[in-house]
């Protein structure tokens, strides 16, 4: 009996690393990242959200901490990076709104544009 309950909770332990770390990587990263130059390169250009080809949603982000999915159509600036722990970068979009005192925010990696972002 305690084999099955120890193999079992080995079986769940090990699962739910897997799905941890599948979640972990979806979120932070639309892509490998940018090298500091390139990242720079993009600072300050316009983008808009035109709706990822896969069909997944891009989220932003408020300063409280709350998310939202980007409507299509919405705009913003590149306006930052962000270094990652592996030496790259990402780019911070700063997506426009009325009346925000900060604005919502998104990361992306290289592949943004598969996520549905263009430059304009």
């Amino acid at each position: 009996m305690r084999r099955i309950c120890s193999l079992l909770s080995f079986i769940i332990a090990f699962t739910l690393g897997l799905i941890l770390t599948f979640l972990s990587y979806s979120f932070q990263s639309s892509g490998p990242g940018f090298t500091k130059e390139e990242a720079s390169q993009k600072l300050g250009r316009r983008v808009s959200y035109v709706a990822a080809p896969d069909g997944e949603m891009s989220l932003k982000r408020a300063p409280d901490g709350e998310f939202a999915v980007i409507p299509v159509g919405a705009r913003g600036t590149i306006r930052g990076m962000q270094e990652l722990p592996s030496g790259k970068y990402f780019i911070v979009i700063d997506w426009d709104g009325v009346g925000q005192n900060e604005p919502w925010r998104s990361w992306f990696g290289k592949d943004y544009r598969q996520a549905g972002i263009i430059e304009e």
